[in-house]
């Protein structure tokens, strides 16, 4: 199609029927019939000119200019799919719903009432079934149509007509029409859970009790209500919404749940007198906020549950209820990841119009920074975008950090909370003492934390038990935790957690304790290890936001010798740490060496820190500048093991000029390290030496130490060392033993892959180069586009002179010299230098091999011209 539909536009909505169970019993069979589906769907709104806007496993979404279109759509598609030979148990069932409507779109996908309509009306029919609201049939009244009545649909406000289009008898409608129930009638349409209530759902059929934690706020009343509308028509007795907002004690709760369903209690015992009422009923009873009598609401369901077979119950509460049966669910903020599509930004959008205010596709990524500001929070956002009547986009974003005093309501609701601050004050009572300590100290971390580092921070305050403690506060929602094991605070309540720091003046300590716990994490490595220790600049990479924030501190304290010690601490962590990080560590220690009353011991070391980063950050000054500076003062007032190491970083452009002398350095720094018992030092000088030897062309020089080197890393786990080992054997050997190349190259990739920054050591570049030397044509292209975006994140278009050494050395393997040729000669004359001397080493050889052209191929291309024309003809191959 040249066009998406506009305007007014009938959406047609699809999902196969079943198709969790399939994909469990035929998984094989399944992806070859969801191909197949996909096939014959696509090509059914495409031959009446539809528009597909999304798919999401077996689902499809698509627009049509109109309702006839629309129709014969899907009439199309479900005989297709009906005529199609299945594979072998495997037989798709399709539902499809169809309803007409404004279209509210935005870059090229559907959002508003009609869609979210479409979507409701499709899950209330069944496979091969076809149904349409009344709209739809108003406008195209198809041959084959019938009457269905009115519906109540989840999630919708009213009831709705509905039509079945085409001929088959299929079972009663999906919708809350069929069950006896009081679930509320919902206001506003549910963003962004369907994944929760499919999952929720699904454990609801596995468990008889279901409790959905979370802090106010998050949605869980109205992610509830959802679910059980879902599953309504499971229950032949009802499905039952119990507000436990007013009750207070076990009996109480019994009587509400008694009320909801109509029943009558007597005796003196009533929740036994509710249990033997429902013994033998098929119930779904959603138990909703019941923290304010955990116990209570406990006592009532293990009756319940002990006394019945056939109830199922869904709870909403910000504490577990601790019972055997309970299967607990976290409800997770709204998602903010995807700008636009998001959830979160969805609901602040829809929320924005409730109040007349329009936002322009120009704001929609500053409303994106304000969801993702209030955490996705759905209370937060929608009374963030409630403001809009009063201010601007730009202005709410400006006031988020008085967030407490603006989004309130003007009234309060029964049963809702008021205001954020409202909300953080009911959950702060809920604490006890230790949770609320830990919740202060939390708030130190500037980003996210494991179990391992609050513990590290918490672990001065007596009587802690961090995990647990934590694990509370994951309970009642304050903490978020994510599936790699890291913990975060969600913005809003760190913001909360200040403010009660700054209100009894308890700031300093709570910083104080974080910073103490950075530095004593950097010392426990060792004199040696913050030039050599691969450990060290994995932690500091998964705490990059932790040792900035503390250097920030000590800055504007002025404790200068703390300063030093934490940032000589992360020494080799900025050498391999990314160029906008190291470029930007070079910025900040200049001005430190300007304003910050230093001795000369302390100046050598930070400037052994800049000389170290301006490796990563392509800074040949700094290099030159930090390093000759460091040298003196270090061998003067430095410990043996400070001075060999700026000893080696000096010859880092010494060997350059004076090749002799950057050998003689290197001398002195083996030296220093073995009369120092720091053995990985003195191998990073042997690693200096492999390069320096093969800078100046004794490559048999540098064989010969690189043999040495391997026999003394050998069975070592893997350091700075070891790590110069390797990049040694692929640097001078890539273009003699591929194969050797290859698998040092692999080792390196395993190694780095540890590291949370994801490999800003240059091991793709390098890599790269061993691939292509050996001919590896189909893995090296395969990895070119990650290793551009790396270099782009790191460097800019200043790392692309790098990647296209990989497709020369290609091209020198493949035989097309001319090629190859071209490319050095780019490489050559590129305003930025190779950005490490193993790059430069192999440059160097394969120069060696082919020559430069005359001609600069810069003067008619850019750099990026020449990275598309390599990567152009590797896709040839």
């Amino acid at each position: 199609m040249a066009e998406y539909p506009s305007g007014t536009v009938t959406f047609l909505f699809t999902d196969v029927e079943g198709s969790t169970r399939l994909w469990e019993e035929h998984p094989d069979e399944m992806r070859l019939a969801l191909e197949r589906h996909d096939e014959l769907l696509r090509s059914a709104i495409a031959s009446f000119n539809g528009y597909v806007f999304s798919t999401a496993g077996d689902s499809f979404a698509a627009g049509f200019h109109s309702a006839g279109d629309a129709v014969g759509g899907a009439l199309a598609a479900q005989a297709a799919l009906a005529s199609e030979s299945w594979p072998a148990g495997v037989t798709l069932r399709v539902r499809m719903g169809l309803h007409v409507g404004e279209a509210h779109e935005r870059e090229g996908d559907y959002f508003g009432p009609a869609v979210n309509t479409a979507a409701r009306i499709m899950s209330a029919g069944h496979g091969g079934q076809i149904l349409a609201s009344a709209a739809v049939v108003s406008i195209f009244d198809p041959s084959e149509s019938s009457d269905l009545g009115e519906h109540r649909l989840k999630d919708l406000t009213a009831a709705r007509q509905l039509w079945q289009l085409g001929v088959g008898e299929f079972p009663p409608l999906r919708t809350l029409n069929r069950v006896s129930n009081n679930l509320p009638v919902e206001r506003t349409v549910l963003l962004g859970r369907d994944v929760e209530v499919a999952e929720i759902a699904e454990m609801l059929a596995q468990h008889r009790l279901v409790t959905l934690l979370g802090m106010g706020g998050t949605g869980k009343t109205r992610l509830a209500s959802a679910v059980a509308a879902d599953v309504a028509h499971d229950f032949a007795d009802g499905a039952w919404f119990v507000d436990l907002v007013p009750t207070s004690g076990a009996d109480q709760a019994a009587e509400a749940i008694a009320t909801a369903m109509g029943l009558q209690l007597a005796g003196a015992d009533l929740v036994a007198a509710l249990a033997n009422l429902v013994a033998d009923r098929e119930l779904l009873v959603v138990l909703d906020n019941s923290e304010h009598i955990t116990d209570d609401v406990a006592d009532v369901v293990d009756a319940l549950l002990e006394r019945t077979s056939r109830l199922r119950l869904l709870a909403t509460s910000r504490e577990p209820l601790q019972l055997p049966d309970e299967r607990q669910v976290q409800v997770p903020p709204l998602d903010v990841t995807d700008g636009l599509a998001s959830p979160a930004v969805q609901l602040f959008l829809t929320a924005a119009e409730r109040v007349g205010a329009e936002v322009p596709p120009e704001e929609i990524a500053s409303v994106t920074q304000i969801c993702a500001h209030l955490d996705g929070l759905p209370l937060a956002v929608e009374l963030a975008a409630a403001q809009l009547r009063q201010l601007g986009v730009g202005e709410l974003a400006d006031r988020l950090d008085q967030r407490f005093e603006l989004l309130a309501r003007g009234r309060r609701q029964r049963g809702r909370q008021s205001s954020l601050q409202a909300v953080l004050e009911d959950t702060w009572a809920m604490l006890d003492a230790t949770e609320e300590q830990m919740l202060l100290q939390l708030a130190a971390f500037p980003a996210d934390f494991s179990a391992d580092d609050a513990e590290g921070v918490a672990g001065e305050l007596s009587s802690m038990a961090p995990a647990r403690t934590i694990a509370g506060l994951v309970d009642l929602g304050l903490v978020a935790w994510s599936i790699d094991g890291r913990h975060r605070l969600l913005e809003t309540v760190k913001l909360f957690a200040r403010q009660a720091w700054a209100a009894n003046g308890d700031a300093d300590e709570y910083l104080e304790r974080h910073t103490r716990w950075v530095l004593a994490c950097l010392d426990a490595y060792g004199p040696q290890a913050r030039f050599t220790s691969l450990e060290v600049m994995r932690w500091a990479s998964s705490h990059y936001d932790d040792h900035r924030a503390v250097e920030d501190r000590l800055t504007t304290a002025g404790r200068a010798s703390e300063l030093t010690r934490l940032l000589s601490a992360l020494t080799f962590a900025y050498t391999y740490d990314t160029g906008t990080r190291a470029s930007a560590a070079i910025d900040r220690i200049e001005q430190h060496l300007e304003r910050l009353d230093l001795s000369d011991h302390e100046r050598g070391l930070l400037n052994l820190v800049i000389a170290s980063a301006g490796l990563p950050a392509r800074r040949p000054d700094w290099i030159e500048r930090g390093s000759s500076t460091a040298v003196p003062l270090l061998r003067e007032h430095g410990t043996p093991e400070e001075l060999a190491a700026a000893l080696i970083v000096n010859s880092w452009m010494i060997v350059f000029q004076d090749g002799e002398a950057a050998l003689v350095l290197l001398d002195e720094a083996r030296a220093l390290a073995d009369a120092a018992d720091a053995p990985v030092l003195a191998d990073v000088a042997s690693g200096y030496l492999v390069t320096h030897y093969a800078v100046a062309g004794r490559i048999d020089d540098s064989l010969q130490t690189l043999a040495d080197l391997k026999v003394r890393v050998d069975g070592r786990p893997m350091d700075y060392g070891g790590t110069l080992y390797a990049y040694g054997t692929m640097a001078v050997r890539f273009m003699t033993e591929p194969d050797a190349t290859r698998a040092a190259g692999q080792y390196l990739v395993r190694e780095f892959a540890k590291a949370p920054n994801g490999g800003a050591d240059g091991r793709n570049e390098i890599y790269l180069v061993a691939l292509a030397a050996r001919g590896d044509v189909t893995e090296t292209r395969s990895l070119v586009a990650e290793a551009k975006i790396m270099a782009r994140r790191q460097s800019g278009n200043d790392g692309l002179p790098d990647l296209l050494i990989p497709p020369a050395a290609l091209a020198w393997r493949l035989g097309q010299f001319d090629i190859a040729r071209r490319w050095l000669t780019a490489i050559r004359r590129a305003p930025k230098p190779t950005k490490s001397f193993h790059m430069t080493i192999m440059y160097r050889q394969l120069r060696t091999a082919v020559g430069l052209l005359d001609e600069n191929p810069l003067d008619s291309a850019t750099i990026d011209d020449i990275w598309d024309e390599a990567v152009a003809w590797m896709d040839t191959l």
